[in-house]
C-alpha cells in the first residue's frame, strides 16, 4: 500500500467521524437540547481536536522509519520478557513449598541434576560413592538428594521450607 492511499484513508476517516459529530450536536439542537451554547462550544472544540488529530498524524506519516528523528525518539525497547527456563524454576520452587508431591516431582529433579553435574566435577558418582557424595554436600542436603529417596507417601504434605531449600542449594554452590 502507498503512503498516499494510507494518507487518504486518515483524511477519510477523520472526515466521517467529524461528520458524524456534526450531525449530532445538529440533531440535539434541532430538538431543542438545553444548555445548546455549550454544545456548541464542544462540537468547535471537538472539531479542533480531529483538525490537530489530523495535522499530527500527517506530519508522523510523512516520516519513515530511516529518518534520524524518528530513530532518536522512537527507539524500540528492549525486550524485557521473562527467561522461560527461569519462569519455570520459579514455578517450581513455589509449588514445591507448598506440597511435598511437588517438591519430589518438580523441584527435586532439578536439584538431582545440579547435584549430578557438581558430582561429576569432581569426579564422583552418587550411585557408586555414596559416602564421598553424602560427605560432600552434607546431612541435610544428602537427605533430599539421595538417588533412592522415595516419594511422599501422602501428596499433600507440607513441602519443602524455603530455608531448608536456601541450605541445599548453597551446598551444591559451594562445591
Amino acid at each position: 500500500m502507498r503512503r498516499s492511499d494510507s494518507g487518504m484513508r486518515r483524511l477519510w476517516g477523520l472526515l466521517a467521524t467529524a461528520l458524524l459529530i456534526t450531525i449530532v450536536v445538529g440533531a440535539a439542537e434541532a430538538a431543542g437540547a438545553p444548555y445548546g451554547g455549550v454544545l456548541i462550544r464542544l462540537w468547535l472544540v471537538a472539531l479542533g481536536g480531529l483538525a490537530v488529530w489530523a495535522l499530527a498524524s500527517a506530519a508522523v506519516g510523512g516520516w519513515t522509519y530511516a529518518d534520524p528523528p524518528r530513530r532518536r525518539f522512537f527507539r524500540p525497547r528492549p525486550n524485557l520478557q521473562q527467561v522461560p527456563d527461569l519462569v519455570s524454576l520459579e514455578h517450581a520452587i513455589e509449588f514445591s513449598r507448598a506440597t511435598a508431591f511437588d517438591f519430589h516431582y518438580r523441584l527435586r529433579p532439578r536439584l538431582m541434576t545440579l547435584a549430578q553435574e557438581r558430582f561429576a566435577a569432581q569426579g564422583l558418582d552418587p550411585r557408586t560413592r555414596l559416602a564421598a557424595c553424602k560427605a560432600l554436600v552434607g546431612n541435610e542436603a544428602w537427605e533430599i538428594l539421595r538417588p533412592d529417596v522415595q516419594p511422599p507417601p501422602r501428596r499433600g504434605e507440607r513441602g519443602i521450607p524455603l530455608n531448608t531449600l536456601r541450605r541445599v542449594v548453597e551446598r551444591l554452590d559451594a562445591i
